[in-house]
This record gives C-alpha cells, structure tokens and sequence, in this order.
C-alpha cells in the first residue's frame, strides 16, 4: 500500500493493475464517511479525491453531506452539549423523561445549536425566554416555555460540570422567573367517560374502550397500559387477599366459577409489581378483549384494529373489499355491508403512543360533537378539555371521595405516597361531592341536640 500528498487517497496494487481508493481517516469514518472506489487512472482518481475532500470541507462548514454522514459538530458548540447531555444523562432518566428532554432539546438546538457555549450569556438567554412567551395564534404556551427554560437551566449547568464554561462560571439561565404554568385540573365524569367509551366502541377500537376504563378505575399510566399482555393477566387466590376482600370481589368467569383476576404490572415510578383486581364490567370487557387476541394469535390485550398493511388507506380498502364481494355476489355491497366488511379485516396491531394520542383526539372530537347535536353542551365543553392522563387524577380523587384511605389509593396507582397525599390535598377540597359531604355532615351535627351539661351533676 502506498499514500501521496492528497489526504485519504490510496493505492493498492492486486497483480498487474493498480486500484484507487479515498479512505476517510478513523475519526470521519466513526462521522459515517464510507470508503469510495477511485478506479484505476491515476489522475482520475487524484481529482475524485480532491472532490471528496472539499465535500468533507464543505460538511465542517455545516453543508450539506451523504447520506449515511452524521450532522458535522463543531467543538464547544451548543450542539455538541447536547450531545454529550444525551450520551452522559439519558441513560440516568426513564423514557417519559427523555422524551420531555428531546423536544425542549430541539427548540434549544433550533435556536442557538451551531453558536459556542460560551457565547451564551443572560442577554441571550432573555431573548429566548421573550420568544418562547410571545402569542402564538393568541395564545402564550407556557408549559413549552417554562419547560424549554427549565432544560435549559439543567442543561448550562451541566455544562459548567463537563467543563464546557469555567467551573465559577454563574449559569445565565438561573434564577429566570417564568410564570407559572396552570395546573391541569380536569376530572372524568361518569357522564364524559361513557361518552368517550361509548364513540371508541363506534369507531371499533374495543381496545381503546378498555384502555379507558381501566385508566378510571386505577390510575395506570398510558404506557403502562398500553403494554398490557396476556401473562399480566393473574388469577389471585384466596390467600393473596384477606378472606371478606376476596369473597367481595370475586365474580363468576367464563367458565361459571368465581373467581378474582387481576392485572399484573410494574409501576413506572416505584418500580414494583402490583396486582390490581378488575371487577364487574371493565372484568368481563377484559376477559373478551383477551379472547378476541388469542383468536387472532396476538398476546397484546389492548390492541389498536387497523387496515391490513399493504393497504394506503381505508378507501383503498374498502374498494378492495367491494370488488371481492362484487365478484361473489354480483352486486355492489351496501354501505353497512362495506362498513361490517372493513370491520371484520381489520387487523391488531400494538398501539404506539403517537397512535393512541390521536386516537383518543378522534373519539374525544366526535363524542363532544355527539354530545351538542343531543343538546348538552356542558357535556361537550367538558369532553373538549380531557386527555388521557387526567384519568390518573381523576382515579385518586375518586377514590379519596369514597373515603379510601391514602395508603390503600398509592398501592392501586402506583403513586409515592406523599404524591398522592398532595393530588388530594390540592384537589379534594375542590369536588363537588367533598362540598355535598362536609354540607351534611354540618346539617347532621348542627341537627344533633346538645347535652346539657347544668343537669349532670
């Protein structure tokens, strides 16, 4: 092997004939440059490694590069914090937290990713925080702002610990008040999550129907949920429950024979196992939906029905499905016909959480709009505001209601206890049914005839 004067250009000679290459040197090659052919005419190939090595230029000045090349990272720039952040950090956080990460990542890296860490001063970081505030559409995000500010705090000072900025470096992102973000407050009624469950069911997403009403009933997280197999679902025996527990859930089964079942899952912030039984009609939607899976040789429970894969869209389906019963029958299927059709080929898939959330956004749009075409627009209003992780909140402050006690509500949601001490406390005070309570218990006690204590003696 030989080398001339131009940077990655070699020779390698097999028999009679001598072979170019442009080798990218270790630290391009771990970038993504690949190796590339040269051919055998000597000057030829000195031209197309010349032209290599301006495309590898023009990639250290930020230009465009292969496809299979990596964003070029200048040192001491933002970018390459990032990079390092994610590398040294992200192992540390649970996915949620990445994910939160990643999106306030990007909007730092959007506004100042080429520009060096140390050009990042108060002024700067002012301007960003007037950016992330102003109107858009009308409205203030203020959740994307404070939290974008938050990564950013987070992010200026690890870059004081990695050395980025002097270790008495004082972090331009401290100490910059934000407003407050509102907290969320929104319950599911009973009312709402019929609705809800009810417009799921129409668009022939049983899947999501159960989701919903085990998100209700024990606060699981959505993730948690939709991770749910046929394993996690456990029979408890008598001696798991005290005796008066079992003996008040238990409910005949499929087979006639009572019996107490629960899911079986790892909680996302205390790491534990936890089986919470399923009673009563989200029991028996289970037992269907993990029959309907062993059916169609799927172990996932909470499965989203889709077109087949090899269809674009549900037109194209529903065409396909037409031309087969035209063919059969000789007449074109009816719209309920086509529309039962679709339904019995569909086929399971597990739900993604981008998929989820924009199925709950479907069927929330269309049971408000089911809701003022029946004349009830506070139900509307109320179905508007809802996501799936109210149901969390609204599982706590359901069960505190029901005078639960705070110790017991942790082990079926999976809360820390001081957690959920403190979603009461904020809550509680503020439900209809606590002010209903307090009022009789006043009207109760204030009927009550007090005791004349002069005639004891």
């Amino acid at each position: 092997m030989a080398k001339i004067d131009i940077p990655g250009l070699v020779i390698k000679r097999r028999g009679n004939k001598t072979h170019h290459y442009w080798q990218p040197s270790a630290t391009l090659k771990k970038a993504g440059w690949l190796s590339v052919p040269l051919g055998t005419d000597p000057r030829a190939a000195q031209r197309a490694a010349e032209q290599q090595n301006d495309k590898v230029e023009q990639w250290r000045a930020g230009g465009a590069a292969p496809r299979t090349v990596r964003k070029f990272i200048k040192g001491g720039t933002i970018d390459q914090l990032i990079a390092r952040y994610i590398s040294d950090k992200f192992p540390e956080h649970a996915e949620s937290t990445r994910k939160e990460y990643r999106s306030k990542l990007n909007i730092i890296q959007r506004w100042a990713g080429p520009e060096q860490v140390s050009h990042i001063d108060r002024k700067r970081v002012r301007k960003l925080k007037e950016a992330l505030l102003r109107p858009v559409n009308g409205e203030v995000k203020i959740h994307r702002a404070a939290g974008t500010m938050r990564v950013l705090k987070t992010l200026l000072e690890f870059a004081i610990d990695a050395e980025f900025l002097p270790e008495d470096t004082r972090n331009p992102a401290a100490n910059m008040e934000m407003p407050t973000p509102p907290s969320r407050d929104q319950f599911w009624s009973a009312p709402a999550l019929d609705a809800m469950t009810a417009a799921a069911i129409e668009e022939y997403q049983p899947g999501l129907a159960l989701a919903l009403r085990i998100g209700r009933e024990t606060g699981q997280r959505e993730g948690d949920v939709m991770k749910l197999v046929i394993s996690r679902w456990v029979e408890l025996p008598r001696h798991k429950l005290n005796p008066d527990d079992w003996d008040a859930l238990a409910e005949p089964g499929p087979d006639g024979v009572r019996s107490v079942w629960a899911i079986r899952l790892r909680q996302g912030k205390t790491n534990r196992w936890v089986e919470i039984p399923i009673v009563g009609q989200t029991r028996r939607m289970m037992e269907a939906a993990i029959a309907d899976a062993k059916a169609r040789g799927t172990t996932v429970i909470l499965h989203e029905m889709a077109i087949p894969v090899e269809f674009r869209d549900v037109s194209q389906f529903e065409r396909h499905l037409a031309r087969i019963h035209e063919q059969k029958t000789g007449d074109f299927p009816s719209a309920e016909q086509l529309e039962q059709m679709v339904r019995d080929g569909f086929a399971p898939r597990p739900w993604t959480e981008t998929r989820f959330q924009r199925a709950i956004a479907r069927i929330r749009d269309a049971a408000a709009a089911k809701a003022r075409l029946e004349g009830d627009e506070d139900l509307a209003a109320e179905i508007d505001t809802l996501q799936y992780r109210d149901l969390r909140r609204t599982a706590v402050v359901s069960l505190g209601e029901l005078g639960i006690e705070d110790q017991l509500i942790a082990a079926i949601t999976g809360h820390q206890l001081d957690h959920t001490k403190k979603i009461l406390e904020t809550y509680m005070p503020r439900t209809t049914k606590m002010a209903g309570r307090a009022i009789a218990l006043q009207q109760e006690r204030s009927n009550v005839t007090p005791i004349d204590r002069s005639k004891q003696a």
